[in-house]
């Protein structure tokens, strides 16, 4: 499935921009700590074509014993400026465009978490 590839080349491009935070799909057999960034992808292909068009979330947590709600922000802000400039050379798809579209931030127990929701288009990378 393109999806789950195109959640991989993400995940390539973001990790090395975010040493120490776990940076992986929400089904992962890996255990997740915090600070993480967990990718969700939802998608539909364009009848006629390779190309589709998906929601990409990343859903930001980290500790709230361990940062201020400043901290958070900073961190969250970030995890925007990475994927706003995503660059998936090399990777088996091709990004055609991501464009921000909603956010949603809210406290749950001990932790902060933000969800970053982007409007992508994709496909298989051109021979």
């Amino acid at each position: 499935m393109i999806d789950l590839l195109f959640t991989e080349a993400v995940q390539a491009a973001l990790e090395p921009q975010l040493p120490g935070v776990y940076v992986g799909p929400v089904h992962d057999n890996r255990d997740i700590e915090s600070p993480s960034v967990t990718l969700d992808m939802r998608s539909d292909a364009l009848v006629g074509g390779p190309l589709y068009r998906g929601t990409l979330t990343a859903n930001i947590t980290t500790q709230a014993d361990d940062s201020t709600p400043g901290e958070h922000q900073t961190f969250v802000q970030s995890v925007d400026s990475a994927l706003k400039a995503l660059d998936l050379t090399g990777s088996a798809v091709k990004l055609y465009g991501i464009v921000a579209s909603t956010v949603e931030a809210q406290r749950s127990g001990r932790q902060w978490t933000s969800a970053l929701s982007y409007i992508v288009g994709f496909g298989p990378q051109p021979l």
